[in-house]
């Protein structure tokens, strides 16, 4: 990644589900990189975990999911200190539109960038700014 100016971070769940009972199986939640222009570097973490079963009409025990957004933002930014050359852009649908999430980001003085796109022109935006 060093020879990029920018990288995407993509971030997602996804189940997969080999028992065809709905909201049991196991869970994926990967970070894919790729280049502005598509290119793939490869998967910079990926967590998996099965739902614990629900209860009547509780909530459901377990690790919010929520959590895996946070852990791997933090995993983006220690790779994005590290590579300081290189801008980090972590992209993740509107599950990842959460509050915790942008106050990690802050304390960790947005060493990746959020919900962005790269800007078209080089050097168009700073590193911490809004991008969009």
């Amino acid at each position: 990644m060093r020879e990029h100016a920018g990288v995407l971070c993509l971030q997602d769940t996804t189940e997969l589900d080999y028992n065809d009972e709905a909201q049991r199986g196991l869970y994926l939640h990967p970070t894919y990189v790729v280049t502005p222009q598509r290119e793939p570097l490869g998967v910079m973490n990926a967590w998996t975990w099965a739902r614990e079963f629900k209860q009547g009409d509780g909530p459901r025990g377990g690790v919010l999911e929520s959590v895996r957004w946070m852990e791997s933002y933090e995993r983006i930014a220690e790779q994005a200190s590290e590579l300081p050359g290189t801008r980090h852009v972590c992209i993740g649908d509107r599950e990842s539109d959460i509050l915790a999430l942008l106050v990690m980001a802050r304390k960790m003085n947005h060493a990746a960038d959020l919900h962005g796109a790269l800007p078209a022109q080089p050097g168009a935006a700073r590193r911490g700014q809004a991008v969009g």
